[in-house]
């Protein structure tokens, strides 16, 4: 049975962001807000296929994040056949194909949103994805798909100290989710929010006149926000500190001298900047905590 099934009505999980949701920041939604289900960035088929350290970067997660949904894009059936197999090796629990990105260096190529205006090609995507969590399920080895050398290698090593993943129950039908939503820019810096799972789906039976605050003290939300900037640090995948920034700066807002504290932050270079910059703080309980934020 698919873990869709498994889920509570409605299911609200994590949407997927380019630029936005990658290891570390999946993990501390995992850890501080656990959404139903969860996305990696969007990821190019022909990386994948290649193998590039880019791809690899955002194909990895860990077992909190589950269930994960790896979603890609492309315009090249053959490449979504072998790609499947690949996701379904590394312990996807599914593959979500990306057709609604609109950017033109994407669209350009025939992929996203141009999907849309080629419904032939959309459904050869499909059956070829279908068609490679199938036969992978079915024992097919990764050796046997036309991959590189390389990439198998690559895919191996990856695998190699992990428990293997199930080839049973592994469903090849693709699943339409009507009941449900994905929460994008709601989520930056508030990975609380997915506490109000329970007050959302109480709506559809006993509607309230408002959502409820999610009050967070100014010292937890520092206290997560410094374990975010160490577990990006410490995935040490080459990415530099400069792309943590964004998300110190969404964790402070709302309360008193927020601008001034995302000044600073802005110019951390290391977690140890931020635990510096955090200590200055008044995190004594009569500091006012931020404005809560809930589902609304």
């Amino acid at each position: 049975m698919s873990f869709w099934h498994t889920l509570s009505q409605p299911i609200i999980g994590l949407s997927p962001m380019d630029g936005v949701t990658d290891a570390a920041f999946r993990f501390i939604m995992a850890q501080h807000g656990k959404p139903d289900v969860q996305c990696t960035e969007f990821i190019d088929v022909e990386e994948i296929r290649r193998g590039t350290a880019s791809a690899w970067r955002q194909l990895r997660f860990v077992e909190s994040e589950r269930p994960i949904l790896a979603q890609i894009y492309g315009a090249d059936p053959d490449g979504f056949y072998q790609v499947a197999h690949v996701l379904c090796a590394l312990g996807f629990d599914g593959v979500d194909i990306n057709m609604g990105c609109p950017s033109k260096s994407v669209s350009a190529r025939g992929c996203g949103a141009a999907l849309i205006k080629n419904p032939l090609l959309a459904r050869a995507i499909i059956r070829a994805v279908q068609a490679g969590v199938r036969d992978w399920a079915s024992g097919q080895a990764i050796d046997t798909i036309g991959l590189r050398s390389s990439v198998v290698e690559q895919i191996q090593r990856l695998t190699s100290t992990a428990v293997p993943p199930s080839r049973q129950h592994r469903s090849a039908l693709p699943v339409s989710i009507k009941n449900g939503v994905l929460i994008g820019r709601g989520v930056l810096g508030n990975p609380w929010i997915f506490r109000a799972k329970a007050w959302a789906r109480q709506q559809l039976s006993t509607p309230t006149a408002e959502a409820p605050l999610l009050d967070v003290a100014l010292r937890e939300r520092c206290q997560v926000a410094l374990e975010h900037a160490r577990y990006f640090e410490g995935l040490n995948d080459g990415v530099p500190f400069q792309a943590m920034r964004k998300h110190l700066g969404w964790y402070c807002r709302g309360f008193p001298g927020a601008a001034d504290l995302r000044a600073q932050l802005f110019t951390t270079t290391t977690s140890g900047d931020v635990a510096r910059v955090f200590a200055t703080l008044p995190l004594d309980p009569s500091f006012p905590s931020p404005t809560g934020r809930g589902l609304g």
